[in-house]
């Protein structure tokens, strides 16, 4: 975990590094490294007492920092910011792939309208009962219902002339109005409203959102992301909606152990979340770009590098009967049992995955860069023949139909199967 942060008073943000950036020139002889990297951070707002292994000076006066264990940090003037490592990670679309009560896929994209199969083709589909709302995700919860998060930004009013203050000074312009998420679940064909909140500060942007993830309680977990305005998008952590959908709180990023020790709410490791997981006695896992976080009765425990796991970005995670955590990341496949991290060790699932489920009999499935697998008990992994013309890899999401098919969200379109056997 990082230590505290020093010179707290300066904003400290994390943000993707910047693919495209102004020319620098490295400060001192690169033949100094070597006494360069034991020398600890002294820098206010860079962390106290860590390494800086490299340091440069950006042409417009910005200042790099790159910090042992931390990362990259800028300071430009009194702005603080950390480079998380989501910019080293391949992107994943937001996008998911769900069935309905009547067990027809629901395709949501980046846009804000959804995608249903018909039998024989996808058709848009308008969500009706939302119509100031833009639609971010959807989930289904235990009972087949739909339930969608969405997002309303009302627009800014027309500017109108502000009277002059009583000191002769002009007045302060009002604030534009605050944008809000609603959790809405459908009943009838139509959703109706669970909940709506001020959208937390952490959302600097329009809202994107990964699947949302209801459990028997009718908690919703949703991880939740924000767009810039050249569509780069940020994390900002996991959102929980409890009591029945009208209560929100925000799983953010950790900056600090000083704000950890303070937060009333769980914190994570990294603010991009890229799956969750929980199982029945309500333990949550996050897939975070820092390791997979689990939360049971309101703390937090972070299992990354220091816990043997090969790389600390975790692109999947599911639970299976028994209590077993699969989890994939950039470097292969493991699975948490009894606080203990085991690598499985198959060539195959030894590379980037993409996706992991457990499907209703207990058997895992995972999608992997060599294609997609299957194993019964978690020791003996079968590759699975997809057919010609099936993309093996590029897999983003795996659902199974109650008639035993598997629908698969990939790069490259979305397949539906039956495995034999």
């Amino acid at each position: 975990m990082p230590p505290p942060v020093a010179g707290a008073s300066r904003p400290l943000e994390n943000a993707p590094l910047p693919v495209k950036r102004a020319p620098v020139s490295v400060a001192g002889d690169p033949g100094q490294a070597p006494r360069f990297a034991a020398r600890p951070a002294v820098e206010p707002g860079l962390p106290a007492g860590v390494p800086v292994t490299a340091r440069a000076q950006a042409a417009d006066g910005a200042r790099y920092f790159a910090v042992a264990h931390q990362g990259v940090y800028s300071i430009i003037g009194d702005k603080v910011r950390r480079y998380a490592s989501l910019s080293l990670v391949p992107r994943r679309e937001n996008a998911a792939l769900l069935l309905d009560a009547e067990g027809r896929p629901v395709l949501v994209g980046d846009g804000a309208v959804a995608h249903r199969w018909t039998g024989d083709r996808w058709a848009p589909w308008r969500v009706t009962g939302m119509p100031e709302h833009r639609l971010v995700n959807l989930g289904v919860d235990p009972d087949g219902r739909l339930v969608a998060l969405a997002e309303h930004r009302p627009e800014a009013p027309a500017p109108a002339a502000t009277p002059p203050a009583a000191d002769g000074e002009a007045a302060a312009p009002a604030a534009p109005p605050r944008p809000a998420l609603v959790l809405l679940r459908a009943e009838g064909g139509t959703f109706h409203q669970l909940g709506r909140f001020p959208a937390p500060p952490e959302l600097e942007g329009p809202a994107q959102a990964g699947p949302l993830l209801i459990d028997t309680r009718g908690e919703v977990l949703v991880p939740l992301f924000w767009q810039e305005t050249n569509g780069q998008l940020r994390g900002a952590g996991l959102a929980r909606f409890a009591d029945g959908g009208t209560r929100l709180e925000v799983w953010k990023g950790r900056l600090g152990f000083d704000e950890e020790a303070q937060s009333p709410v769980p914190l994570l490791p990294d603010a991009w979340v890229n799956d969750v997981a929980r199982n029945p006695a309500g333990v949550t896992y996050v897939a975070t770009n820092a390791g997979l976080v689990q939360v049971a009765g309101g703390k937090a425990k972070v299992y990354d590098e220091n816990d043997f796991i090969d790389s600390e970005v975790i692109t999947a995670v599911a639970v299976a009967e028994g209590g077993r955590v699969w989890a994939g990341t950039l470097e292969g496949l493991g699975y948490l049992e009894s606080e203990t991290w085991h690598a499985v060790e198959a060539e195959g699932l030894d590379a980037r995955i993409g996706a992991v489920a457990v499907d209703p009999k207990g058997t895992v499935w995972v999608a992997a860069e060599s294609g997609l697998w299957r194993s019964a008990d978690g020791e003996r992994w079968q590759s699975v023949p997809l057919g010609v013309g099936v993309p093996a890899s590029g897999v983003r999401d795996l659902v199974f139909a109650k008639d035993g098919a598997i629908w698969m969200l990939t790069t490259q379109g979305v397949v539906r199967f039956t495995p034999a056997g």
